[in-house]
């Protein structure tokens, strides 16, 4: 059903050197507007560079009360880093994963070296990024596992 006193916040700004001004929150806001989505609910935060402003910046916009439950949407691969920052912050979010990474349906012959070193690639840029969280002190522990919606 809708909830239609949920505030949502779209959180994405930019990492790229070439250019900075391309913001994620601004293209999403664009977007959804195109599509017919009344955004008045909606906060967009747009000066995040990396997982750790996205829980910083966000944190400083919405101000969570530990009564409000919060859902965390973003790929099932970069949850464990994005739970962590959310975490280390007192911002207890419950986590929805989504975009899954999984293998085509051809089993275990398909043959797709590229999309299987796409994916070793992807896993390898979380496992260094979760490694650099942790010495940094930005995440309390390697593999910040998730609250799930529904668990207790």
């Amino acid at each position: 059903g809708e909830l239609p006193e949920a505030r949502v916040v779209f959180t994405g700004g930019s990492a790229s050197i070439i250019a900075p001004d391309d913001r994620e929150a601004d293209e999403v806001k664009r977007l959804l507007r195109d599509i017919g989505v009344r955004t008045e609910r909606f906060l967009f935060e747009r000066a995040s560079r990396n997982t750790r402003e996205n829980a910083l910046y966000s944190h400083d916009l919405v101000l969570p009360k530990r009564t409000e439950r919060w859902l965390l949407v973003t790929s099932a691969f970069h949850m464990p880093r994005a739970m962590g920052s959310f975490r280390a912050l007192g911002w207890q979010v419950v986590a929805y994963p989504v975009d899954y990474q999984l293998p085509g349906s051809g089993g275990i012959f398909q043959f797709d070296p590229l999309g299987r070193l796409s994916r070793v690639q992807l896993a390898a840029k979380e496992w260094i990024g979760l490694g650099y969280y942790r010495l940094r002190g930005w995440i309390d522990r390697i593999f910040p596992g998730p609250l799930l919606l529904g668990a207790s």
